[in-house]
């Protein structure tokens, strides 16, 4: 019985953890658009609550959503804007991982907190993603 519970509790921790793909940018890094790039990964991400409004530039990205505070009421909703602001120089590493069908972006601050996350249906998209926040974190002083 003891046996059986032990396979049973690492099945469960095997389908329910991401496994980490250990992806690193190419050193001769160039990709001609990495703004664009930035800012399509980022409308195209799945969320609960997707980005309403992007703002890249060649030191932050910025996105703001709306997550829902409280009912009242039928259909009713209350909204509050929450904005991220991701600033290139503050960026320690940037890992991908899978989980299932989704890749998942962690962008990792240099105080060891994860500064934005975000899920991707195409392992190409993230590797791009993670390439342009690499090519302009690198160009940050």
């Amino acid at each position: 019985m003891r046996k059986l519970l032990l396979v049973f509790v690492i099945l469960m921790q095997v389908g329910c953890t991401a496994t980490n793909l250990y992806y690193q940018s190419p050193t001769d890094n160039s990709i001609g658009q990495p703004m664009e790039l930035i800012k399509q990964a980022l409308s195209e991400q799945f969320s609960k609550y997707p980005p309403v409004e992007i703002e890249v530039s060649d030191k932050y990205f910025k996105t703001i959503s709306y997550e829902p505070l409280k009912k009242i009421g039928i259909g009713s909703l209350i909204t509050d804007p929450k904005a991220k602001f991701v600033y290139y120089n503050s960026i320690k590493s940037v890992e991908l991982y899978k989980k299932r069908k989704w890749y998942i972006v962690l962008i990792n601050g240099k105080n060891g907190t994860v500064l934005y996350y975000m899920y991707i249906l195409s392992q190409e998209r993230a590797q791009q993603f993670i390439d342009a926040i690499n090519m302009l974190r690198n160009e940050q002083p």
